[in-house]
């Protein structure tokens, strides 16, 4: 009996202690599983801190003064030359910007190809017409920062031209004795202490005489050149007229682009303005060349100065240049000279263009000799 109930006691104690050990072992894998859980929400709480922490620096980055300048200058820039351009843009309609410049080359281009001018982007039709001036742009590029070709400061894009011509000090200057024969070229900020030191302060009139006859000669020239032109409006017979010249395109076989005045009466005579191109589409030198025709026979020999400007609403840059022509029953027609445009963009400018106003300045050199012709044809006359 003692021993059926000592095998009972010891029984009941081993499944009491199978049962605690169970939920001991129950309580570990909580515990375990606690920790699991707290541990998967930390690595979760950093990996999101650290993926925050990266999107913030990405962003401070994106809108860093840096990076904004770098967007906005990718922006506004031309899309043909794909700089920032330091004259006007314009746009076509969908709002693809192009610069002044390139618009004209593009124009010029398609008229030397008898074609469509198409923006490079969207292919859509351009024109002087249909597109137009981003002032928006135009003002966002001026106030881009840029550097100095000389003193590598940060200067706005539109104060960067005063900036380089007249502020700099690192720009680059002459020895105020160059007339004696000094040839130093440097910085500005270096030019005192160069006078301080240069030999040619104390230059003597003999050893200075040849500079200072050959800067006499060119500013003698250049004086010449003015007076020349000057000295034309004192002749007995001079006048002017506005020519309007419009492109064409000749009967040759291959077609060219020209241009053509009508008709104007000028000393009693008809006159034709004319210009050609040289250089076609796939040329990067183009030269406008004109030349006038009379349209009747003259009954003597006319020398004539022509003086080609502007006309009043234009505002083509033109050098100027005189050129002399006699003008014979043989030589109606004056040679091909040059239209004395100052650069590449106004001669594209003005090959992309429809019509164009020029004046004509026109100096009669022998009017003497044709009034005395005249005098003689009124004599055998009556």
């Amino acid at each position: 009996m003692n021993f059926e109930i000592k095998r009972i006691s010891k029984i009941t104690s081993e499944s009491l202690d199978l049962k605690r050990l169970r939920e001991i072992n129950k309580e570990k894998k909580m515990a375990d599983l606690e920790i699991q859980e707290t541990l998967e929400i930390q690595v979760s709480e950093n990996s999101t801190k650290a993926e925050n922490s990266r999107k913030r620096a990405r962003v401070e980055d994106e809108n860093s003064p840096e990076e904004m300048m770098e967007k906005i200058t990718r922006h506004c820039s031309c899309t043909v030359c794909l700089d920032v351009p330091a004259v006007a843009l314009y746009q076509c309609k969908n709002g693809h910007l192009m610069c002044y410049t390139c618009l004209n080359h593009l124009l010029a281009d398609a008229r030397l190809k008898e074609e469509q001018p198409n923006c490079p982007n969207c292919r859509c039709e351009i024109g002087l017409d249909s597109c137009m001036r981003n002032l928006a742009a135009e003002k966002a590029v001026g106030e881009i920062p840029t550097e100095c070709s000389w003193c590598a400061q940060m200067v706005n894009r539109c104060n960067i031209e005063a900036h380089e011509r007249h502020r700099c000090n690192k720009r680059p200057s002459k020895c105020r004795f160059n007339f004696a024969g000094c040839d130093w070229k440097g910085p500005l900020d270096k030019l005192e202490t160069h006078v301080k030191a240069c030999k040619f302060k104390f230059a003597t009139c003999e050893s200075a005489k040849d500079e200072i006859e050959k800067a006499i000669d060119k500013e003698s020239h250049r004086a010449r050149v003015k007076d020349n032109i000057l000295n034309l409006f004192a002749f007995d017979s001079v006048i002017y007229t506005d020519f309007l010249v419009r492109s064409y395109r000749t009967d040759d076989y291959i077609p060219k682009l020209a241009f053509e005045s009508n008709r104007q009466r000028i000393f009693n005579d008809e006159w034709i303005l004319s210009c050609e191109i040289r250089g076609d589409s796939s040329s990067t030198s183009r030269q406008i060349l004109f030349s006038m025709t009379l349209k009747n026979r003259p009954q003597f020999s006319r020398d004539i100065q022509l003086f080609v400007t502007r006309a009043p609403g234009s505002d083509f840059q033109l050098d100027h240049v005189t050129y002399l022509h006699r003008f014979t029953k043989d030589a109606t027609s004056s040679p091909f000279f040059s239209l004395p445009l100052k650069s590449a963009a106004e001669i594209n400018r003005f090959i992309s263009s429809k019509s164009v106003n020029l004046r004509v300045y026109m100096f009669e050199m022998n009017e003497v000799e044709r009034r005395g012709a005249n005098r003689e044809n009124q004599r055998a006359n009556w």
